[in-house]
């Protein structure tokens, strides 16, 4: 006889045996079990519920056994089994919640006993802990949420490789660049969010990221609105143990207030120099005409004392303007007209070719060579200065040009001429400073800084054409 057939054997005279294979089974149910007969009666009830709802609570008149007494608020627990069980519908997983803090999901199923009796199988699962540890995860998950949408960079993941389309984006993209969160998962999305100007110099440098495992870049991005908008990009590659990349994250940081003081500055900076090389430019007409009015008075004219006080206030206002353009004010201290050795700068009556834009600095720079023994050619655009070249039958010993000029720069006239004339001595001038990016590269050549005294032009010319100083 098996196992079944003799506890229906030893329980059937008592209970019925398909009553008795109930009780035994609900009554070693892992879960809180608890079944009841259509008269309220409680038929079978598992270890397990009898441990959970075995006394009831302190303080309580309610029988044992009965979940409603440990609820916070019985009555309204009672009406909810009341309705359950009226509906005769299947429950499952249903959320409880006790007044002593612990959890529980509740099943309900309606079941007909032998003989047609019905009866309610209530099931009850403990999740407390399970309860307690969602919550923890729920909030931090809230925490975590906050952090990467309430700060200023946008967190971002992608998919390694192609166009590098987004798989998750910081809600906090849609004050960056005013797109909804959604719009970043489309295929493509970021490639073509991308300014025009920046897109093909960004794609090729993502792609570096295969080799390097992380980048970091600044590029524009196009604002929904149409606006640019500035950004640094962190990005690094995440790998499975063999080296393969499965994706990339990295985040997005607005630096379009930065780029546009970076611009004011450099503007700024711009204005600066342009100003500064007018104001040079005014101060050679000054000095240098101070310096040939001196050499033409006689020693005992009283004028002389008038234009020395000239010439020492135009090197002060030279020496001012270079504090005030230099990054360090030290730099210029001295003053940058020097008393040059005239003995030094003997002419030996070759032919100049002097080419400058400003009239007073073209005129100044012609009487002061002329006054010291050269011959002079003058051209106001370096167009006007080749056709001379063309058509002067003799010898040019140096050009004398200024680096910025409307049309054609002196740089670019200096090449033209060493086509035709190589031999041809070249010496730049200008307010600009030598490493101003506006005179392009001039290290090859020399260079004669303005404002300057005839004595010095006299020098720097006699130099370059003895071979003596190249720069």
């Amino acid at each position: 006889m098996s196992w079944l057939e003799r506890r229906r054997a030893d329980d059937g005279a008592q209970d019925g045996g398909e009553v008795a294979i109930l009780r035994v089974l609900v009554e070693r149910h892992p879960a809180g079990v608890l079944v009841v007969g259509d008269d309220g009666k409680v038929l079978a009830a598992s270890a397990t519920l009898r441990r959970l709802f075995g006394e009831s609570p302190q303080g309580s008149n309610a029988l044992a056994l009965d979940p409603a007494a440990w609820a916070a608020d019985p009555d309204r627990f009672r009406k909810r089994v009341a309705q359950i069980v009226s509906d005769r519908s299947t429950v499952m997983s249903e959320e409880v919640l006790l007044g002593d803090g612990r959890a529980f999901e509740r099943d309900y199923a309606r079941v007909t006993l032998p003989g047609g009796a019905g009866a309610h199988m209530w099931e009850y699962r403990d999740i407390t802990e399970r309860r307690k540890v969602e919550l923890a995860r729920r909030a931090t998950s809230a925490r975590l949420q906050f952090l990467v949408n309430a700060g200023a960079a946008v967190l971002y993941s992608a998919r390694p490789g192609g166009d590098y389309d987004r798989t998750f984006v910081s809600d906090n993209i849609g004050e960056l660049l005013g797109y909804d969160p959604s719009c970043w998962m489309t295929p493509g999305f970021w490639r073509r969010a991308l300014h025009p100007d920046d897109a093909a110099r960004v794609m090729a440098e993502t792609s570096k990221l295969r080799e390097r495992g992380c980048q970091a870049m600044e590029y524009r991005m196009r604002h929904a609105d149409g606006h640019p908008v500035w950004v640094h990009d962190e990005l690094r590659q995440i790998c499975e143990v063999e080296g393969q990349a499965v994706e990339v994250v990295g985040c997005l940081i607005d630096i379009s207030t930065r780029r546009r003081s970076e611009n004011d500055l450099t503007a700024l900076g711009r204005v600066a120099a342009d100003v500064g090389h007018d104001f040079r430019n005014l101060l050679l007409v000054i000095t240098g005409h101070s310096f040939l009015l001196k050499r033409a008075l006689d020693e005992g004219s009283d004028l002389r004392w008038n234009v020395e006080e000239v010439a020492k206030a135009a090197e002060r206002a030279a020496s001012l303007t270079d504090r005030l353009l230099s990054a360090d004010p030290r730099a210029a201290a001295a003053p940058i007209i020097p008393a040059v050795p005239v003995a030094r700068a003997a002419s030996g009556g070759e032919t100049v070719l002097v080419v400058e834009d400003e009239d007073a600095v073209r005129v100044f720079t012609g009487r002061a060579l002329a006054g010291s023994g050269y011959t002079v050619l003058e051209a106001k655009r370096a167009e006007e200065a080749l056709e001379i070249v063309s058509q002067y039958p003799g010898q040019i010993a140096a050009l004398l040009t200024d680096v910025s000029m409307p049309g054609m720069s002196g740089c670019e006239l200096a090449q033209k001429l060493a086509l035709t004339r190589p031999a041809l001595k070249v010496i730049l001038m200008s307010g600009y400073d030598p490493a101003d990016p506006v005179l392009g590269s001039v290290a090859s050549l020399s260079f004669l800084q303005k404002p300057f005294t005839p004595d010095s032009l006299a020098l720097k010319l006699r130099e370059v054409l003895d071979g003596e100083n190249s720069h």
